[in-house]
């Protein structure tokens, strides 16, 4: 194989000039469809803008808006801001000060989507996205975004919202992410989503294949689905509501304090939750906390113990507390959970970093150089690592500097090989890429 070359890519402040200014300021009513510009970019919102029923407000990729303190988008037509991996818009409040958000209204007439966003960064927002109550509105679809530092994300009232989707979104650091999920008819469908350092990650909806770390209060309130999903190290994984239908099937909840919590929604319908094929292993304080008064049966789950009394010994029912019901239980003999035990609590500049790694590597795949770029507020970053699938380190950059490299693969065998890029407190994230 031959040397491959590194081009560090410094981003410098970046100002998009426009007829006369650096930025250009925006507010007030839009009456017909309107286009935001990257070339009148930056945008600072200095009064709310009115988006009417009928109209659709469209971002262009590679936008950034600015929010003055409070400002808000009113949502009556369609927003459509799409980017691309290579040209994300950004959300944010004008020196990270706190916007009100989008604030949704009713759209019977809504295209397509009352509101699609794709490779967007929102942060700062007192709610992202926030309904007036009990009107019925379009579809909602979120892709490849970014939600971090905010209060709420997506507050949702069952019954009046269309489909809304949510794939493949990282959540980081924000207090709710997505409260209240909706019921069987019309839940939110939250999917390959990475979720951490939140207050809560998500109440309802069917959620599969996403990962739920650290949160304060517990990653997940089950109303729906819960599949092939990871719960770890949360205050607690699940808290387990016993709606008729509510499912949490496949999930590997582990090293929690309180791994599943069971409990009934006030005046809810007292059936038994689903819980199956789970592995429910090391969490510190209880594997089952049951905190209803009836009994309650479960399905097999895998405990990491092979003895019903160590099993026992793991679950808080009205053998501990006799306020509470009995819960009886099978289980497999063994299982392995794919992710070990926590490390030790960070230290306090460590606690600085709370932002995820989003990688986008392009092209890919690849012949010659790819763009390695990660998220503009994440300046965190140690070093990155080329290797190959068997993990061996092939070019290693120590010193970093901006949030974009190129690297030159012209010289690599074909194959696949990995890119990880390490921040401050030693979180690795990585993403493959293929060279042809």
């Amino acid at each position: 194989m031959k040397p491959c070359t590194l081009f560090l890519v410094l981003l410098l402040p970046f100002y998009h000039i426009g007829n006369i200014s650096a930025q250009t300021n925006i507010g007030g009513p839009f009456y017909s469809d309107s286009v935001l510009t990257k070339a009148n970019s930056p945008y600072i919102v200095t009064s709310d803008i009115t988006v009417f029923q009928g109209n659709t407000l469209t971002i262009e990729p590679g936008v950034e808006i600015i929010f003055d303190v409070l400002k808000k988008i009113i949502l009556k037509g369609s927003l459509h801001a799409v980017g691309t991996v290579s040209d994300s818009i950004r959300l944010s409040g004008k020196n990270h000060g706190r916007y009100q958000g989008i604030e949704v209204w009713s759209n019977d007439s809504a295209r397509d989507y009352q509101m699609k966003m794709q490779y967007c960064v929102v942060e700062d927002a007192g709610n992202v996205v926030f309904f007036q109550l009990y009107m019925p509105r379009g579809r909602f679809d979120f892709k490849h975004c970014s939600f971090r530092n905010n209060l709420d994300v997506f507050m949702d009232h069952p019954g009046y919202v269309d489909t809304t989707v949510f794939d493949s979104c990282s959540f980081i650091g924000n207090n709710d992410c997505i409260n209240g999920g909706g019921w069987s008819s019309n839940a939110v469908i939250i999917s390959n989503s990475f979720f951490k350092n939140n207050r809560i990650g998500t109440t309802g909806g069917i959620i599969t294949n996403c990962v739920f770390m650290e949160h304060r209060d517990y990653a997940v309130t089950n109303q729906v689905l819960l599949k092939d999903c990871i719960l770890y190290n949360n205050k607690i994984g699940l808290v387990g509501r016993q709606y008729d239908g509510a499912t949490a099937i496949n999930n590997q909840i582990i090293y929690n304090e309180v791994g599943v919590n069971i409990m009934t929604w006030q005046n809810g319908p007292q059936k038994n939750l689903k819980l199956k094929d789970n592995i429910i292993c090391h969490n510190k304080k209880w594997n089952i906390e049951y905190k209803f008064n009836n009994n309650i049966t479960l399905d097999t789950n895998c405990y990491c113990l092979s003895d019903s009394t160590q099993i026992r010994a793991t679950i808080s029912d009205g053998y501990v507390n006799p306020s509470y019901g009995l819960v009886t239980f099978s289980y497999k003999d063994s299982c392995t959970p794919t992710m070990g035990p926590p490390p030790p609590p960070p230290t306090s500049a460590s606690l600085q970093m709370v932002q995820a790694i989003n990688i986008d590597i392009y092209p890919n795949p690849a012949s010659g150089k790819v763009t390695v770029k990660w998220d503009e507020h994440n300046t965190e970053i140690r070093s990155v690592h080329v290797t190959d699938v068997s993990g061996k380190v092939i070019v290693p950059v120590t010193s970093v500097t901006g949030n974009k490299l190129e690297i030159d693969l012209s010289g690599f065998d074909r194959g696949i090989y990995i890119i990880k890029l390490i921040d401050r407190s030693g979180f690795v994230t990585s993403k493959k890429v293929a060279v042809q």
